[in-house]
């Protein structure tokens, strides 16, 4: 475990555009040649699964990159060599790492290789070769330095004395090295460049990644081609830097059944296709036909799901809110009728928001008491802490209800970027039952956003069942279990904090059916762990590069139910960045504690749900 909780390490490319030799002896350096072009930030996992992001450390002195490849015969013999050059400058603020580019090498026999070099050198993974033609890398073992002050490569050549010769130039505050050098490795198997096709290849992948969100709410508004060709430099860039699209979970671990994040051909497609002049092949407006297309598609799918099923509950938010023009600044909380009259075994919802774009995001709660109980409770608690508002002590008392008088705390996502194409049925995880006992509530919990306006919005809910008969041996129920860390302190300009939630004792086998993390601005990434009775931790879910405003509120379903033994034990890790390297918090000298302020406080909030092997059993324990 302690392997996954070292600080995260950058690397950098460059595109060499002439000026293939650099010699600056003064003790000060020398202006860099400008016929050199700029590094282009990105991020990319390496085989540990760490996202790493090249502007991140623009503190360091140099960073080395080598070329790697698990059938290389000649690196292993200059193991020995890089050992000791590491030794000598790793503390010296000096960065190593090594870069695999041979699709054929997965991601566990490149972690084997690793662990033969006995090198603790990050590997990072570049199936696509995107990286390594950004830095025009064409042999194993080939090595590149890179000097953050101004991100340009300022060696290029084989792992001997020449590379120590480098590194200690930059090591005394000079720089000096060569950028022409013979490497004798083996060459790569780089890929040829093909034609992509706008029509064919780069228009259906963006309708089918992006236009859920980029049509709706998030901006840049991608309704036509020429939207895209106007912001092709920001998509790329988007891509290179893993901002967009957002749910960029590690699918070493898990994968989620919306299949939104880019893998790395996908990516390739899609920078190729820009980098080619992001050109339309096609007659007309691909992405608009594209757009209507998958509308369609969604419309006829749900049309279908629905005809199979049977609506055996109604209801709405009663009369219309009121919007700023600003956007909801804390969550609303409406109960949906009144108690149940029957047991609903749910297997679908239809939301249906007289405003769409106002409805940001909206969770369905199955509480065990009316939405006056728990306003009442909330109201009685003190206000400590001027960070919090209403809404978040109406969560804490819906939360504290539910776990100590029904054991869990159901609360599932029913409206978010991954629900908001016209008449779609979001569905409860992985087509399982979600069962609203008789004279129970359902409450749900919504955000809206802005427009700029006032507006009105009120919320229609139909829900659907496809059990035609009620026996619970034959279906799981869906539950749920929130972890969180209410005692976290974010030390102040730490790059990377992280803070654990208690381990859970499962006490009955569970299958996890889904994920939600939410943290603020200063969330770097999270994971989800297992242990075993033993005391083995291992990763089951990951999300390495946590974007706020990407990835808040989105549940991820997992493709495939992820099975915990009864006895093992479950927790999560969240971490923080409180440095000036996040551009997106201001105050980085105060200690951050829990709140739901999202410039001034954290959060790690993750909410599982699940279905037991045992009904009745009582699930959670603690460590």
């Amino acid at each position: 475990m302690k392997k996954l909780l070292l600080p995260v390490v950058v690397i950098g490319v460059v595109l060499i555009a002439g000026g293939s030799y650099f010699h600056f002896r003064s003790a000060k350096p020398a202006p860099v040649d400008s016929s050199l072009r700029k590094v282009r930030n990105f991020t990319a996992l390496d085989h540990e699964g760490v996202s790493q992001t090249l502007y991140r450390f623009v503190d360091e002195k140099a960073i080395v990159i080598i070329s790697q490849d698990n059938g290389c015969e000649k690196l292993p013999g200059l193991i020995s060599v890089l050992r000791k050059v590491q030794r000598e400058y790793s503390s010296r603020g000096i960065r190593f790492f090594m870069i695999n580019s041979n699709p054929e090498n997965d991601r566990q026999s490149i972690i084997n290789k690793a662990a033969e070099y006995g090198l603790r050198i990050p590997i990072l993974l570049d199936p696509a070769q995107i990286v390594t033609g950004e830095l025009s890398l064409r042999q194993t073992t080939e090595t590149v330095v890179i000097i953050p002050k101004t991100w340009q490569i300022v060696y290029r050549g084989p792992i001997d004395e020449s590379l120590r010769k480098t590194l200690a130039a930059i090591d005394s505050g000079r720089i000096e090295g060569q950028t022409d050098q013979l490497v004798q490795g083996t060459p790569l198997s780089l890929r040829e460049k093909k034609r992509v096709s706008l029509k064919d290849e780069a228009a259906p992948l963006i309708a089918k990644k992006c236009l859920d969100c980029h049509t709706v709410s998030a901006r840049p508004h991608f309704k036509t081609y020429e939207d895209l060709k106007e912001n092709a430099a920001q998509i790329r860039e988007s891509i290179l830097t893993d901002t967009m699209p957002p749910f960029s979970i590690d699918s070493f671990y898990s994968s989620d059944v919306n299949e939104l994040t880019l893998s790395e051909e996908e990516k390739k497609i899609l920078i190729d296709w820009i980098d080619q002049g992001a050109n339309n092949d096609g007659f007309g407006d691909p992405i608009v036909k594209w757009r209507k297309a998958i509308n369609d598609e969604q419309h006829t799918e749900v049309t279908k799901a629905v005809k199979k099923m049977r609506r055996i509950y109604t209801g709405n938010t009663g009369a219309p809110v009121e919007v700023s023009g600003e956007g909801d600044t804390e969550f609303r909380y409406f109960q949906i009728g009144g108690p149940v009259p029957r047991d609903l075994w749910i297997t679908a919802v239809h939301v249906q928001p007289s405003k769409r774009p106002l409805l940001q995001k909206a969770s369905l709660i199955v509480a065990s008491k009316p939405l006056t109980f728990f306003e009442d409770l909330a109201s009685e608690i003190e206000y400590d802490n001027k960070c919090y508002d209403s809404s978040h002590y109406l969560l804490g008392a819906f939360m504290g209800i539910e776990h100590r008088e029904n054991k869990q705390f159901r609360r599932f996502s029913v409206w978010g970027k991954q629900h908001q194409q016209p008449y779609k049925v979001s569905r409860t995880p992985l087509k399982l039952v979600t069962l609203v006992p008789k004279g129970h509530y359902l409450i749900l919990e919504t955000l809206n956003r802005g427009l700029g306006r006032p507006a009105f919005i009120r919320t229609k809910l139909d829900f659907y069942s496809d059990v035609q008969k009620v026996d619970r041996s034959k279906y799981r129920v869906v539950r749920g279990r929130m972890m969180n860390t209410p005692m976290l302190a974010i030390p102040p300009g730490s790059k990377s904090h992280f803070e654990h939630t208690r381990f859970y004792k499962i006490n009955t086998g569970i299958s996890l059916l889904s994920v939600i993390v939410h943290m603020h601005y200063r969330g770097r990434s999270a994971k989800v762990v297992q242990k075993d009775r033993e005391g083995n931790v291992k990763t089951i879910f990951s999300i390495p590069n946590f974007n706020y405003g990407q990835t808040p509120y989105m549940e991820m379903i997992f493709s495939t139910p992820i099975d915990i033994p009864k006895g093992d034990m479950i927790g999560a890790i969240c971490e923080f960045d409180n440095s000036s390297l996040n551009t997106r918090i201001h105050d980085t000298q105060t200690t951050v504690r829990h709140g739901i302020s999202l410039g001034q406080s954290e959060m790690c909030n993750v909410h599982l749900t699940y279905a037991a092997q045992d009904e009745n059993a009582e699930v959670w324990g603690v460590e």
